[in-house]
């Protein structure tokens, strides 16, 4: 996903950059459209970067974009994931506004057919634990393991020790 599209605020714009660059590697990179739930007609721009742009995932940023996950805002993200069957990644971090991972209970539950990435695993130990309560109760929530949180020695085991490790997920965050 493009960076700028969630940082510099102007989505549409690294959107299209972005499937531009993807063009010249075929299918050895997909790429992830990023969306703003405040912008009008989500629902149509979402189609347009599947459908036109090739994108095959969403990335959401609840903390940057100021919206929590169970806002209605969301609603056409939900959506798009169960109608092209594409995953949504969407960070996270307890303790951080909009951004709290235990509201994908709610998410989960309603889309039961929607695919669900938790970008850091919740980025600090009580965020990972919200993380593995919701991994092992929906079958639709993978675990992104970027940031700081599996810097630090053990976490990783102690991940893989509680949830199934074919649910989590490599990342980088760049």
């Amino acid at each position: 996903n493009a960076t700028e599209g969630i940082l510099g605020g102007d989505h549409t714009r690294a959107n299209a950059e972005l499937a531009r660059e993807l063009e010249a590697y075929g299918d050895r990179f997909i790429g992830f459209a990023v969306v703003n739930p405040h912008f009008s007609d989500c629902g149509r721009y979402i189609d347009h970067c599947i459908n036109s742009l090739g994108f095959r995932g969403i990335k959401i940023h609840p903390r940057t974009h100021r919206c929590a996950v169970t806002d209605a805002k969301y609603r056409p993200v939900w959506e798009a994931s169960e109608k092209y069957r594409v995953p949504i990644l969407c960070h996270t971090g307890e303790g951080q506004a909009f951004s709290e991972p235990e509201q994908f209970h709610e998410v989960a539950a309603r889309y039961p057919k929607g695919l669900f990435i938790v970008g850091h695993t919740g980025e600090t130990f009580a965020g990972m634990l919200q993380c593995i309560e919701l991994a092992n109760r929906h079958e639709n929530i993978y675990l992104e393991i970027s940031g700081w949180l599996f810097m630090k020695w053990g976490f990783l085991e102690y991940l893989t020790q509680r949830v199934d490790v074919r649910r989590i997920l490599f990342g980088s965050d760049y």
